[in-house]
């Protein structure tokens, strides 16, 4: 099963480690009763706690804690969530786009405001860029449709949500948003910027790369 549950990980073909959290899970036990087994047969001693302490060794070995990493503060306290706090009146609802699941969903939670996009993150932006193989029965015209799809989605979130701001990361997907007729009521008005490094810190994306944001202000 531990085996069997590494396919979660090469299914996803993101590298993210989190996928592999049901492998660890399941090997977890695995490791403790060899171990176990191993100090039975060769000592006088049960083994149980060695077989633990070690199964908990090598996992830290393997994954330390970071302890710089960010914090529940970090995200409660930034130049992005005190800019929003300042540009968008209470109740606020605002619109915010992000490359993946972080950052942005632990900044909104933190924010105490109402997120208008339903997505965790724009998956599918890679899809649409041509930034990855797609199958053979995918054609340009089934990209096309999904591209159709996925803008009557983000118009359908700030049509009805009416979020007095937008923050459009300034990538790609920033041309993809603006082809909606969603962005006629809404004036740009700044570009934001915050390190990533500044929630990464202490791991492998601890270095400076600049994510930023273009600011859009609901004019009616």
């Amino acid at each position: 099963c531990g085996a069997l549950s590494l396919a979660i990980f090469a299914i996803q073909m993101k590298g993210f480690s989190y996928h592999l959290l049901p492998f660890f899970a399941l090997i977890a036990p695995v490791i403790i009763l060899g171990i176990k087994q191993c100090i039975t047969k060769s000592t006088p001693y049960d083994g149980h706690m060695i077989a633990i302490i070690s199964c908990a060794i090598i996992s830290y070995l393997y994954a330390p804690l970071y302890p710089q990493f960010a914090h529940h503060s970090d995200y409660k306290n930034n130049n992005i969530r005190a800019y929003i706090d300042a540009h968008c009146p209470e109740p606020c609802t605002f619109y915010m786009t992000h490359e993946n699941m972080d950052i942005m969903n632990q900044m909104i939670f933190y924010s105490n405001h109402e997120s208008a996009n339903r997505f965790p993150s724009f998956w599918f932006e890679p899809a649409f860029e041509g930034l990855v193989t797609l199958p053979d029965n995918i054609s340009t015209d089934d990209i096309n449709a999904l591209k159709d799809k996925y803008k009557k989605y983000i118009t359908q979130d700030i049509t009805e949500k009416s979020p007095s701001l937008l923050l459009i990361q300034d990538n790609e997907m920033a041309s993809f948003i603006k082809e909606t007729y969603a962005l006629s009521h809404y004036n740009k008005t700044d570009t934001i910027e915050i390190d990533r490094a500044f929630f990464y810190k202490d791991t492998r994306y601890d270095f400076e790369y600049k994510l930023r944001w273009d600011v859009y202000i609901r004019i009616d």
